[in-house]
């Protein structure tokens, strides 16, 4: 699943995952930025991820104290 992306030079789209997003245009070599269609995916998916690690975190804490 991605994201798509669009480069600040060029305006070319491109899709990517979430963590690959910052790498530059393969096009033209400019930055590429979350295209404006995707920006409430993208904060879903964030807002997703950080629960799970919080989760995890107060799992592994709980899990660690059990004697």
């Amino acid at each position: 699943m991605g994201l798509k992306g669009q480069c600040s030079r060029c305006d070319w789209t491109i899709e990517r995952r979430l963590k690959n997003m910052t790498r530059s245009c393969p096009k033209c070599g400019g930055a590429v930025y979350l295209h404006e269609s995707e920006k409430s995916s993208a904060a879903v998916t964030i807002a997703i991820s950080i629960a799970i690690m919080a989760i995890l975190a107060i799992t592994i804490e709980v899990l660690s104290n059990v004697k």
